[in-house]
């Protein structure tokens, strides 16, 4: 979960994110492929954005 939280803190910015995380651009890119790809939603779909998002928010008031 950390890739999408740090994608959505930097508002979708990978080169950030990456730098948040300590890990390569290339390295972010195909963690957020796989999150797309487990969760069958799109982060280019602001639908599926909010989705996600929403996830994350139930997920740290949870922990």
């Amino acid at each position: 979960m950390l890739a999408a939280q740090a994608w959505f803190l930097d508002n979708g910015n990978l080169v950030a994110a990456a730098l948040r995380l300590a890990v390569h651009r290339d390295t972010l890119t195909h963690r957020v492929q796989r999150i797309e790809a487990l969760c069958g939603l799109s982060l280019d779909n602001p639908n599926d954005r909010l989705d996600i998002g929403v996830a994350l928010m139930i997920w740290r008031l949870s922990a």
